[in-house]
């Protein structure tokens, strides 16, 4: 499993090698009963989408996701854009309790805002299939 996540983060980053990049990081919580820590990496493919890739370690599993997000709205706040984007994605979770990795698809929403020098980032997302369910993220975006 190792040498796959690794392959699929060298894949994402050489093609996104001319890409704008940001990455961020934040706290979890899956409303089942976990809270975690969620670390990410962001591309921007065009004037409209974006790729990311996550993963959020919990303490009873961890999840990896690999999402596209759609730029739906952008505003200006007068010191930076901020943005509400949807998305869609693939969902691989690893429960430790029961040794089970389930694949599942990520529906969610991402709101930055920004703060100072800071972007703010709130993500409320489902996931279906596998170990699915609500997770609420946030976060801030370097």
């Amino acid at each position: 499993m190792k040498k796959v996540f690794f392959a699929l983060i060298l894949a994402f980053t050489c093609s996104t090698s001319y890409s704008q990049v940001s990455f961020g990081g934040g706290l979890s919580y899956d409303l089942i009963d976990n809270f975690g820590l969620r670390v990410f990496g962001n591309a921007e493919i065009n004037d409209e989408w974006k790729g990311q890739v996550s993963y959020s370690f919990f303490f009873s599993d961890w999840a990896l996701d690999f999402d596209a997000h759609y730029k739906l709205i952008e505003f200006n706040t007068g010191y930076e854009e901020g943005h509400v984007h949807p998305f869609a994605g693939l969902n691989i979770n690893r429960d430790a309790d029961n040794n089970d990795t389930e694949l599942g698809i990520n529906l969610g929403l991402n709101l930055t805002m920004p703060i100072d020098e800071l972007k703010v980032f709130l993500e409320p997302k489902i996931t279906f299939g596998g170990i699915g369910g609500l997770v609420i993220s946030t976060g801030v975006m370097f």
